[in-house]
């Protein structure tokens, strides 16, 4: 999987929160055949900000969270 193809498959699972205007990434929404594609994607997303590929200010915003 791709960096850019992670986030885009993250971006179904973006809901607001119970703040409004506040947006995160909901495990909940997640059906059983597609968590291993979503861990991979939350690790995948997770490491490339550890890596220094973008930072955590630009992961946000591509989510749109």
């Amino acid at each position: 999987m791709e960096l850019k193809e992670a986030i885009e498959f993250l971006k179904n699972y973006v809901k607001e929160s119970a703040v409004p205007g506040q947006m995160h990434i909901s495990p909940d929404l997640v059906n059983s055949e597609d968590l291993p594609k979503f861990n991979e994607a939350m690790e995948l997303t997770n490491n490339s900000v550890l890596k220094g590929e973008l930072t955590r200010a630009e992961l946000v915003k591509q989510l749109g969270l």
